[in-house]
């Protein structure tokens, strides 16, 4: 069996998402890993809305600090 040291996972708030963490967080657990945990939000469909782009960044980054 592999035996990891850093274990990053990827989270977006979906039930795929949060199955993954939590089987990350396992792993990490049990083989002593660091766990590293990402969300990337991608705002290249807004950027002519300048004025929403800031809104929308902070509103992101709240809600990826919050999962």
């Amino acid at each position: 069996m592999t035996t990891y040291s850093r274990i990053l996972v990827g989270v977006d708030g979906s039930n795929e998402a949060e199955a993954a963490f939590r089987r990350a967080a396992k792993m990490a657990a049990s083989d002593g890993a660091v766990l590293g945990i990402a969300f990337v939000a991608d705002i290249r469909r807004i950027v002519p809305l300048i004025d929403y782009e800031q809104t929308f960044i902070h509103k992101a980054r709240s809600y990826g600090e919050e999962l």
